[in-house]
Order: structure tokens, then C-alpha cells, then sequence
């Protein structure tokens, strides 16, 4: 009550003294307890909310009345010892701990596998009750902490597990590694004054808990990584302005939640040598430091602001080459750009602070992300950026947490190679949707010409076929008449089977080969034309002049333009052969880099065009032209013979 700050301090448990702080120097108590502490080096001493006193020692558990002063300790007696006999698992008394409720918490040593050590004072019932723990609710090994976070969640830290355990609402709940605690043995808690709770630990530096009610710990962390000197960390305090102290093998680290800056305090400041253990501040909001070799004292203050901290960009090399900048630095360098290739940027920076014991430390960010940990280096290197826009901003910290007040900026952009750009990948998506789309075309494309090529079979068949299967059917039935008249069949109705027997055999023949990939090539059409010709020709004593012109090589035809091509040839080939009486006929297949020409000429009597009434050959002979994009020229003379000229595309055929 008094302020008075009391210590317990010595070699071993056994030889241990109560000292307390009278403003001026520690005087020593002859307290008759002294020679009883248990080994609890925290939490072994603790005044409750109504000003009692509760004192950890091997004999059990002491309570002292509250009392004017400090040093009336020495001549009050307990007002009740609690040992085996009142509950407790064993009497060595370890950790203490006085919850929001006001009943304490008491950590006893194992002396047995079979014991927890954890138990509870409960005020309202002046009992002592005993909690038989679980393995799934906390390991069965010494206790090493007590802490209460905001909510009045109680957690327990142990001696060598990493885990904790937290009770709430009568239940426990062990945490493990699993659950986000934190590597490293958990030596204190600290709840500080804008209700955030701290876990210290000796491994893995400090680290806050965001989110105390959750089932899974969220943590942010400081280690040496963001600024630490050491990631051993034993007790935690803060200032009256919010700044966390954390006490470490190495010294003291002050951290500020706010900036993220860590400044360090070790023997060249005052501070006693060895780890610090118990860190606390008082009443007059003086900071206090207890380690292996002393106690020390921080009175601390919130510096002066000093002067505004500039920030120069003083170097800046892209992929290795320095970019022209002035002697004396930049604080800002805008629209900068780079070659696609020129992705690798080094930039260097310095401030300048001239107070006495500056040391000034810089934090950097790219696209206005999270700042980086705070360090000493003044320069700092991307590798490889994407093509795009970027802004570097760099910032000062000096050693009383001043941040500049303006950072210095580089933003600069990273070309995008010709075929990342808007433009490019435009036309790119065009052209693929155009190829998708052809490739649709012709595949619809060629299902209209299966389909058509389908139609025409069929049509063949009925036209020519079945009407030539009927007309055989019909002769059949007027022999078998005869036959049945006892009279045999003329022969001329024999011969007339016979031939339109081989007239189908011949339009079969020719409906199989059009349609036979075997036969796609221009020669392979050509020798077809010649063998159809000499059959026709030779038969009737005509003579035959066959010519190919041109490279025909092995060029390719489509179905329809074989079809087709070779239908219109048969046609003038069959004209010339029944209805011209000539002698001769020439036949020429020339190819040119841009057509196919097909021509026939006869010698015979030839006819006058203007009088020529074109019946259902002729006809077929110009639909089959169009259908080739081709032209159709038919010449003739009386008495100077015939010819049938057909010209096609190339690209078409």
C-alpha cells in the first residue's frame, strides 16, 4: 500500500533475504520466514487486492495480515499457513498467483508422477481445492507460470513442455504446437495496459496474442529477426506510455507496439549483468531490472522529439548500372522507366541525426505494403521484378523512436515485353478466336460436304442404279412371259439385260472410286479419264490422242472436285462417242499454277450453238461447273467438230 518496492533475492533458496526499497537504499528484513523460501525465483511473493500478503516457501503457503509498512513484516506473524494437512499436494510452494476474482493460485512441487501441483485458494470459502489434471489438459511436470488475460482467462505456463493450458468458464484446455504456441519454454506472461497479452518465452523471443478467446492462438512475434538482441526472453513490463520492455539473457529490448522500433539497454547504460528474470514498474512509474548480479532502476522518459529526420536516396543501380542522380541525394524520384530486361534494382539511402548517442536505423516498403523490420542497413536490392508499376518508400528511426517525417519515394516502371501488352494480347486473343472459329467453319464445313456427298451417293444409287435394277426387273418379267408361252426369250431382250447389267456394274464402280481416299490424287483422276476413254473410243474404232500438260505431281483433290470433274469428262467423252460420228478425239489435262483445264474435242459433224436445245446432260454438265466455281464453255461449228472446255481454280479443286 505504502509503494514500497520488496525483493527476495540470494544465492539458493536456503539463504535467501527480504529486502525492500526505502526511496533512498534496500534494507534487509529479518523475517522469520527467510529461511524457508521454496525455489520459485517469480511469483514467489504476492500482496492480494485487500492488502495481504501471501509468501511461497518450502513450509507451505504463508498469509500475513496487511500491514502500514513493509518493514512491519518482520515483526507480524502469519496470519494462517496452509500446508498438507489444508490441501495442498505437497508442501514446497512454488508460484503464486492472485486471479480477478481474488482467489489465489497456488503452484506446489512434484515430488510424485501421481501429483499436478495446481491448486486454488477460493476466498469465498477459505478452502484450498486441488485439481487432478489430465494429460490432455496440462503436462504432468512443474509449473512455470501464472498469467490472466483481458477476459479473465486464467493460462498456466510449465517448466520444460511446450505447452500451456488455459482455464475458462471451470474447464481447461491444453494447448500444444499444434495450437500456435510458441517454440521455446514459456517463462511469464504480462497483460499490459491496452489489455494486450504477452507470452515471453527463452527460445523464441516475445510474442502478443491477438486473440485470446479463440481455440487457436494467433501471435505476432518479435525476435531477433525484427530487432531483438536475443530470442531469449524471461519477464515483460511496460512504461506509463505503453512502450513494452522485455527482459532478455542479453540486456533489455524496448519495443513500441506502435512503430514496430526496438531500442536496447545493456551494461553500457547501467543495467546489471545476467539474464533478467523479473521485470516490474512501480508506482512512480519506475522501471525496475532484476538479474543474477543486481537490481537496476530505469526512470524512463519520453525523449523530445528532435528534428525532422530527411531521408536521401543517394544511389540507384538498375541490373548493375548507376542511374544519374544528384551529389547530395534525392528525396523523390518519379516516373522512372525501365526495360523489360532492366528488372534487378539496387537502392541505397542515409539520414542524418546529430544528437548525442544516435543510432539510426531505416525501414523500408514496395507498393505501399507492410513496412519492413526495422535495421542498419542502408541499402536495399529486388531481383527480378514483374513488369509493372512500382513506389519504394524508405523511412528513419532513431534511437527514441522517431520516425521521419516524410520517407523518401522512388516510383518507376518496368516495361511489359511486346507480347504482354494490352494490345498484343488483344490482337492474340483475336487471332485465337479466329482460328477457333475457322476451325469450326470447316469442321461444319466438312459435315454440310459429308452430308452432301451422302445426298449425292444416295441420289446415284436411286437414279442410276435403281433405275437401271428396275428396268432389269421389268425385262426379267417380259422373259419369263415368253418363257411361259413355251416361246424362248428374244435375244435382243437378253442382250439389253446384259448391257444395263454392266451399266451399273460401271456407275457402282464409279460411286466407290470417287468416294475412295486411295484415289484423292490429280494422276490418279487422270488415269481414270484415260481408261474410261480408250474402253469408249477403241470399241468403236475412234481414235484417241490423251495428253497430261503440266506439273501435276501427286496434287490433291477433294471428293467433290474428283466427282464432279471426272462426271462433266464422262459426259463430253460419251457425247463425242454416240452422237458426233467422228474419227478423232483429243483429250487434254492441263494444269497451271492457278487452274485445271479439262478439254475434248472431236472431228465430227459438229452443230450450230444457237440451235442447240440443251437437254438433261448438258444441263448436269453446267450445274457440276458451278458447283466447281469453274467455267463451262462448249464450241462448235457444222462440219468443224466439237469441244468441251472446263476450267476450275486451283485453290477451289
Amino acid at each position: 500500500d505504502s509503494g514500497e518496492l520488496l525483493i527476495c533475492n540470494g544465492p539458493n533458496p536456503r539463504q535467501r533475504l527480504l529486502h525492500y526499497f526505502n526511496s533512498r537504499k534496500f534494507v534487509g528484513l529479518n523475517h522469520q520466514a527467510t529461511r524457508s523460501y521454496g525455489f520459485g525465483q517469480r511469483q514467489a511473493i504476492v500482496q492480494d487486492h485487500l492488502g495481504e500478503w501471501w509468501v511461497a516457501t518450502d513450509k507451505g503457503l504463508y498469509r500475513y495480515p496487511r500491514l502500514p509498512r513493509i518493514a512491519d513484516l518482520a515483526r507480524s506473524k502469519p496470519k494462517a499457513i496452509y500446508t498438507q494437512r489444508d490441501g495442498l499436494a505437497y508442501n514446497a510452494v512454488e508460484r503464486i498467483f492472485e486471479d480477478k476474482r481474488g482467489d489465489i493460485w497456488v503452484a506446489t512441487y512434484l515430488n510424485s508422477p501421481s501429483l499436478n501441483g495446481l491448486h486454488r485458494w477460493v476466498r469465498a470459502t477459505n478452502k484450498i481445492q486441488q485439481y487432478n489434471l489430465k494429460e490432455t489438459e496440462a503436462p504432468n511436470i512443474n509449473i512455470n507460470a501464472f498469467g490472466e488475460d483481458a477476459l479473465g482467462n486464467l493460462w498456466i505456463a510449465f517448466s520444460t513442455a511446450k505447452a500451456m493450458t488455459r482455464y475458462r468458464d471451470g474447464q481447461f484446455k491444453q494447448f500444444t504446437a499444434a495450437d500456435g504456441v510458441p517454440a521455446g519454454t514459456i517463462q511469464s506472461f504480462f497483460l499490459d495496459s491496452q489489455k494486450r497479452f504477452w507470452i515471453a518465452t527463452s527460445g523464441s523471443g516475445l510474442h502478443r496474442v491477438d486473440e485470446v478467446a479463440e481455440d487457436r492462438l494467433r501471435l505476432t512475434t518479435w525476435d531477433v529477426g525484427k530487432g531483438l538482441v536475443s530470442n531469449e526472453v524471461w519477464s515483460v513490463t511496460e512504461d506509463q506510455w505503453g512502450r513494452i520492455y522485455a527482459g532478455t539473457g542479453r540486456g533489455v529490448d524496448r519495443l513500441d507496439p506502435v512503430t514496430g522500433f526496438v531500442r536496447h539497454f545493456g551494461a553500457a547504460d547501467g543495467l546489471a549483468k545476467g539474464e533478467v528474470r523479473v521485470s516490474l514498474r512501480d508506482r512512480q512509474n519506475q522501471l525496475w531490472f532484476v538479474t543474477e548480479q543486481g537490481v537496476s532502476r530505469l526512470v524512463p522518459t519520453l525523449e523530445e522529439a528532435p528534428s525532422a529526420l530527411p531521408v536521401l536516396i543517394t544511389a540507384l543501380r538498375v541490373n548493375g548500372n548507376p542511374a544519374p542522380l544528384s551529389e547530395l541525394g534525392e528525396t523523390k524520384l518519379e516516373s522512372l522507366v525501365f526495360a523489360p530486361d532492366q528488372n534487378s534494382l539496387q537502392i541505397d539511402f542515409l539520414s542524418l541525426d546529430f544528437s548525442a548517442g544516435a543510432k539510426l536505423h531505416y525501414q523500408y516498403q514496395l507498393n505501399m505494403g507492410e513496412w519492413s523490420a526495422a535495421s542498419d542497413l542502408r541499402t536495399v536490392n529486388f531481383a527480378n521484378l514483374a513488369p509493372g508499376d512500382y513506389r519504394f518508400g524508405v523511412r528513419a528511426i532513431n534511437s527514441s523512436g522517431t520516425i521521419s517525417d516524410a520517407p523518401a519515394t522512388v516510383a518507376f516502371t518496368i516495361n511489359r515485353s511486346l507480347w504482354q501488352r494490352g494490345w498484343f494480347l488483344s490482337l492474340l486473343a483475336l487471332t485465337v478466336g479466329g482460328l477457333v472459329f475457322a476451325a469450326y467453319r470447316y469442321r461444319v464445313a466438312q459435315a454440310v460436304q459429308m452430308e452432301r456427298m451422302r445426298l449425292r451417293i444416295a441420289h446415284d444409287l436411286h437414279d442410276d442404279i435403281g433405275a437401271n435394277l428396275t428396268r432389269i426387273s421389268i425385262l426379267s418379267e417380259v422373259a419369263k412371259q415368253h418363257q411361259g408361252n413355251g416361246a424362248p426369250p428374244p435375244g435382243e431382250l437378253l442382250d439389253s439385260i446384259a448391257e444395263i447389267s454392266r451399266e451399273s456394274v460401271a456407275a457402282m464402280n464409279d460411286i466407290v472410286w470417287a468416294i475412295s481416299p486411295e484415289h484423292d490424287s490429280l494422276p490418279d483422276l487422270t488415269s481414270r479419264m484415260r481408261r474410261h476413254a480408250e474402253e469408249v473410243f477403241l470399241t468403236r474404232d475412234i481414235r484417241l490422242d490423251f495428253q497430261t500438260l503440266g506439273e501435276a505431281g501427286q496434287l490433291k483433290l477433294t471428293v467433290n472436285t474428283r466427282r464432279d470433274l471426272y462426271l462433266v469428262f464422262k459426259e463430253a467423252v460419251n457425247n463425242a462417242a454416240r452422237q458426233a460420228a467422228c474419227t478423232t478425239v483429243n483429250i487434254q489435262v492441263r494444269v497451271s499454277p492457278a487452274h485445271i483445264q479439262l478439254a475434248v474435242r472431236d472431228d465430227g459433224y459438229g452443230f450450230d450453238p444457237a440451235a442447240l436445245t440443251e437437254g438433261h446432260g448438258l444441263l448436269s454438265m453446267r450445274h457440276r461447273a458451278r458447283a466447281l466455281h469453274g467455267e463451262l464453255v462448249i464450241e462448235s461449228a457444222l462440219g468443224a467438230g466439237c469441244e468441251v472446255r472446263l476450267t476450275i481454280p486451283l485453290l477451289h479443286a
